[in-house]
């Protein structure tokens, strides 16, 4: 997803995210707005003893990211991307709750193909992400 509201006056923090990669279950709908809370946490959550460093609100409007964005970030086509071996490694990932309070805690990701699913387990994605990882409720049940 990519930050359109994202200040440029700002691109040096390294905590402010313009693009954020997100795993959910594709029976559920990513929420921009709960994307937004999160990114905001995450950057404020770095400077809890320097206020003049958070960034408000209104630093922050997620969207879907263009195709070519995506292609370019990830190296990945559309309904392949995965979050092992991206072109950017330091994209921040945001892992929705629904996933991490799986039973068994297992899951599927696209491959790197898009005939290629890969299976995980949510631990090992979660060592092998390490502090990029923000695991945060950002979804909503599709609508009927």
């Amino acid at each position: 997803m990519v930050n359109f509201a994202y200040r440029e006056e700002n691109a040096a923090d390294p905590h402010y995210p313009r693009y954020v990669v997100v795993i959910n279950q594709y029976c559920r709908q990513i929420s921009a707005q709960k994307v937004l809370g999160v990114a905001k946490r995450y950057q404020n959550s770095f400077y809890e003893n320097e206020p003049e460093k958070k960034i408000g609100i209104k630093g922050f409007k997620f969207r879907l990211a263009e195709p070519e964005d995506m292609n370019r970030l990830s190296g990945y086509m559309f309904n392949a991307v995965t979050p092992f071996f991206m072109a950017d490694q330091t994209l921040p990932v945001i892992l929705d709750q629904n996933i991490a309070d799986l039973k068994p805690q297992y899951l599927w990701l696209g491959g790197g193909r898009k005939s290629l699913k890969l299976g995980c387990c949510v631990a090992e994605l979660k060592d092998h992400l390490g502090a990029r990882l923000v695991v945060d409720a950002i979804s909503d049940p599709l609508k009927k």
